[in-house]
């Protein structure tokens, strides 16, 4: 194989770009991140994978370039139709995702704090969170607000550690 420019080996593959822009889909925000265990990143099937769902190719390569260089990188993606092919499309070229909550995306509070186990009054205590709120949650009288969201979603991944990290806040001021 005779060594192309990048423009070169580049070119082919964005020509075809524009008409395969997925249609539809709903916005998410990514973490994308290189396994430990990966040798090799495709960078352009990364990028393409981006720009096929509206990502400007610029921004696509900057957040590569960010997950390459600094660890890991996040980006908004206008268009996402199916989470679990977009997630095989870059798993397979080397970057790990992992799918940020979306603004706007509503939590079932109540089966939250039942699957852990807590009434309404130790949930309340235990996450710092006023009483008369949780149970406006619950009886969808309110929603959470976008940073409530986050960290009931934080609640949800990691129960215990949120907790240890909300009390060490309140010992130590």
């Amino acid at each position: 194989m005779k060594n192309l420019s990048w423009k070169e080996r580049f070119e082919p593959r964005a020509s075809g770009l524009a008409r395969s822009l997925v249609p539809s889909g709903s916005p998410a925000i990514l973490n994308l991140r290189v396994g430990p265990e990966v040798d090799h990143v495709d960078t352009i099937a990364a990028m393409e994978a981006l720009a096929r769902r509206h990502v400007p190719l610029l921004k696509a390569k900057r957040a590569i370039e960010a997950a390459l260089l600094k660890g890991g990188a996040y980006i908004h993606v206008p268009l996402v139709e199916d989470a679990d092919r977009f997630r095989s499309e870059l798993q397979s070229a080397g970057i790990r995702v992992r799918l940020a909550p979306v603004p706007g995306r509503s939590i079932d509070v109540k089966a939250l704090r039942t699957r852990l186990g807590k009434t309404q009054e130790q949930f309340a205590a235990q996450y710092r969170i006023s009483l008369d709120v949780l149970r406006n949650w619950e009886q969808h009288r309110n929603e959470p607000d976008a940073i409530a969201r986050n960290l009931l979603e934080m609640i949800d991944s990691d129960p215990e550690g949120i907790s240890r990290a909300l009390w060490e806040c309140v010992h130590s001021a």
